[in-house]
């Protein structure tokens, strides 16, 4: 029984090593994308969809290797039955929006032959995303309930996660969603049409936040106690 397990544990790490080199050349091949010399919008929205989705599939690995449990729970809980439905069309939406927007500011590019490049503001995109994506997968890491849905997790025993980046705001996850959206209307601030959609999702997901904090007051035990020492949803001082 020892000699069988220990083959099955070989081809998990031998399958890992691969897909991460896959990973590294298509995050390589964002960045490269996005540089290339007079790199106009068709070519820095590629770019922004390959890199966005190359930090996904990496954080996939790392967390399916150093939080099995969570890996799990947001891998299933878009099925499972305590899920709300208008939730799981909002996940859905701002899953398929991180290839939509890039896809549009690039395609209006390509239609349209815009030619209004801001540097300055660029630059401020780009950092607005890269702090965005850092702040959405530290806030994931942090903590061990942070699933895909809106759900209480009772059956994962589920408490109040006040560690981290969570003893500043309710919902750091999702300041780094929107700091990323920011980003990506920054990057392609050529595009009129991508300000305006843009906008929409952040809208949007100052909306679900309302929502979530809503049901996880009136359903999770201990979380109106975390909101009397943590006031603040998205932004210190503000709401």
């Amino acid at each position: 029984y020892k000699y069988q397990q220990s083959r099955m544990k070989k081809p998990t790490n031998q399958k890992l090593k691969n897909p991460l080199i896959r990973t590294i050349a298509i995050i390589l091949f964002a960045l490269f994308t996005i540089w290339l010399p007079n790199a106009n919008v068709w070519s820095k929205g590629i770019g922004l969809i390959t890199l966005i989705h190359g930090v996904v599939i990496l954080n996939l690995y790392l967390l399916r290797f150093l939080s099995p449990e969570l890996y799990a729970e947001r891998d299933s809980s878009i099925n499972d039955s305590t899920s709300k439905n208008w939730d799981i069309a909002i996940v859905k939406l701002l899953g398929a929006s991180y290839v939509f927007l890039p896809f549009l500011g690039s395609l209006e590019y390509r239609i349209l032959n815009i030619h209004t490049e801001i540097f300055y503001l660029n630059i401020i995109g780009y950092f607005s995303l890269g702090t965005g994506m850092a702040i959405f997968y530290i806030s994931m890491h942090t903590n061990n309930f942070f699933s895909t849905t809106i759900r209480i997790q009772s059956d994962r025993g589920q408490k109040v996660c006040k560690v981290g980046l969570y003893q500043f705001v309710r919902h750091p996850g999702y300041v780094g969603m929107i700091l990323t959206y920011i980003g990506i209307m920054l990057v392609l601030i050529e595009s009129y049409l991508i300000l305006f959609v843009s906008m929409i999702f952040v809208l949007l997901m100052v909306f679900r936040t309302k929502l979530e904090d809503d049901i996880l007051q009136e359903e999770l035990v201990g979380y109106s106690q975390f909101c009397t020492e943590i006031r603040y949803r998205l932004l210190p001082g503000v709401w």
